[in-house]
């Protein structure tokens, strides 16, 4: 799918550490059940990590529960995620950060 020049959807989750958010994307569907969707993720740190994982997790209209994506490695720094469906929420999990690491994740839907 093309770029189009419209953004359905947009959220940034900030300072997320190694603990998991969940975020209500059900205005993403604004064109009905039917129009899949085009997600990006970026991820950007605070600073290094020798270790460190970003897992986002989907749950579609109507279930109950929520379904792994993708998982990033995100030790080596700041990166971008691509996935392609249709959600009513969506679930981001860090994991093995170091201690002093928080990282920013900045979704939107195309």
């Amino acid at each position: 799918m093309e770029y189009t020049g419209q953004t359905f959807f947009k959220k940034q989750i900030k300072s997320l550490g190694n603990e998991t958010e969940s975020v209500d994307v059900s205005p993403s569907l604004s064109l009905g059940i039917g129009a899949k969707r085009n997600w990006q993720a970026q991820v950007e740190l605070s600073g290094n990590t020798t270790d460190g994982t970003l897992t986002i997790s989907g749950k579609s209209p109507g279930a109950s529960e929520f379904i792994d994506i993708e998982t990033v490695d995100i030790s080596a720094g700041d990166v971008i995620a691509t996935f392609t469906g249709i959600f009513e929420e969506l679930q981001v999990q860090a994991a093995d950060l170091d201690a002093s690491v928080v990282c920013d994740v900045f979704l939107c839907a195309v």
